[in-house]
């Protein structure tokens, strides 16, 4: 995704076995802040090791998060919603976050398409 694009976020809730999910917050894309990538890797590898044989929105099996830890602390969790690539909230969501890593100063997010898309 480019710069200074806009991204939704729909936290997950789940009590007494029953999953909601908040209003979508926005966030715009930029340094030192939140970037989004689309990823060609198969998303359940977490070897570290990434192919990058085709570039492109639309082809992107997932999409990896890379946000800023002071501000996105304790932000994503696994299972919440997601809505990349121009999507808006009127569209519906695309993805969902499959990975959430800390390392030093960033947050490493993993999210994939929901089926369907």
């Amino acid at each position: 995704m480019r710069l200074g694009e806009k991204i939704y976020h729909q936290k997950r809730t789940v009590s007494d076995g029953v999953v909601t999910y908040s209003e979508p917050y926005e966030y715009v894309t930029k340094f030192h802040y939140i970037n989004v990538q689309p990823s060609r890797v198969a998303l359940n590898n977490m070897s570290g090791y990434f192919t990058t044989e085709e570039y492109g929105e639309h082809d992107a099996m997932g999409w990896n998060i890379i946000a800023n830890e002071k501000i996105f602390k304790n932000t994503f969790n696994v299972g919440d919603l997601l809505y990349l690539d121009g999507r808006t909230v009127s569209d519906g969501a695309n993805a969902v976050v499959t990975s959430v890593r800390s390392q030093n100063i960033g947050i490493y997010i993993t999210a994939k398409k929901l089926e369907g898309e």
